[in-house]
């Protein structure tokens, strides 16, 4: 039996509309930024650049293309010595010399500094994650670069946060729209798309100083401006699956943020999207990459990074 929708007339390929191509151009742009400083990155977490050639290459943050190809460097780097399938989010994370950890963290600023100032939610996300996961020794106990951009100013901006939070649900629908084709007709789908960084999305907040109450006001706000595009139910559904983890650990918010955060997101799942199909586990494969046309399919190595056209 040939399934109904190979029974008619094919799809037509794809038009190249100037903006198509103008996004195919930024997405090689980055990716040629990437090989250009994949090696200056290496030699920076082994602790082998200068102060001098740190702050140079800092000076180029600010422009969006760079950034966001610092971004997805970043991403490679911690990510190398895990286990192939795994998430950013559910990386073990990355220990820096002391002199390396520094030179990263005036990296991190300055791209802070530039994602903030052109609201460049894309890479403000990225950074926000990786801070997390890259660290050091000092006297020692352990330091992580989140305490060094915590005081951020990025962080106190309520757009912000609808921004990541919007783009998130953004790219997981589309990694949903791209899941379904290799699936068998029929397959069911009873949860909305969700993927890991979503599952986390409050407990990031809240590392960063967010109070449990301000962030549930958060997520309910965003998501009642985009009701119209989510749909009502939608809407309920994605409250009760962005906040339910954390309600049952905070009764009433009473429990200390600094005693939350860490326990919250080493908790979560560290999979790929909760969703529900009828018969098929992809396991940890990237998404993010084959949503965004980096990847093909789900075929491919499933550790490649995405890459994000910056705004």
């Amino acid at each position: 039996a040939v399934p109904f929708h190979q029974l008619g007339k094919g799809r037509e390929a794809r038009k190249m509309t100037p903006e198509l191509q103008l996004h195919l151009q930024v997405q090689q742009q980055i990716r040629q930024l990437m090989d250009e400083m994949s090696p200056f990155i290496t030699s920076l977490l082994e602790g082998s650049e200068t102060e001098e050639e740190v702050e140079k290459f800092c000076q180029k943050l600010s422009e969006s293309k760079l950034r966001a190809a610092f971004c997805q460097v970043a991403r490679l780097a911690v990510l190398k010595d895990d286990p192939p399938g795994t998430e950013i989010d559910g990386s073990a994370g990355k220990n820096l010399s002391p002199g390396a950890f520094e030179a990263l963290t005036c990296c991190f600023k300055v791209a802070l500094d530039a994602a903030d100032e052109h609201n460049d939610a894309w890479s403000g996300r990225d950074l926000m994650v990786l801070a997390q996961l890259y660290r050091t020794e000092q006297d020692g106990k352990a330091v992580s670069l989140l305490s060094k951009v915590y005081n951020h100013a990025l962080w106190n901006k309520v757009t912000f946060w609808e921004d990541v939070l919007l783009l998130s649900l953004c790219e997981a629908y589309a990694a949903e729209a791209v899941w379904r084709r290799s699936l068998a007709p029929g397959s069911q789908f009873s949860k909305p798309a969700m993927t890991s960084f979503l599952q986390r999305f409050v407990g990031y907040m809240m590392a960063f100083g967010i109070s449990f109450e301000q962030g549930r006001n958060s997520v309910a706000s965003t998501l009642r401006k985009h009701s119209a595009f989510l749909g009502p139910q939608t809407v309920q559904v994605y409250s009760q699956l962005l906040l339910s983890a954390y309600e049952v650990a905070t009764p009433e918010g009473t429990m200390g943020t600094d005693s939350l955060n860490i326990a919250m997101l080493e908790g979560l799942p560290s999979g790929g999207i909760a969703m529900q199909p009828a018969a098929t586990d992809l396991g940890g494969d990237d998404f993010e990459a084959v949503a965004f046309g980096v990847q093909a399919d789900f075929s491919e190595n499933p550790g490649s990074p995405g890459v994000h056209t910056p705004s």
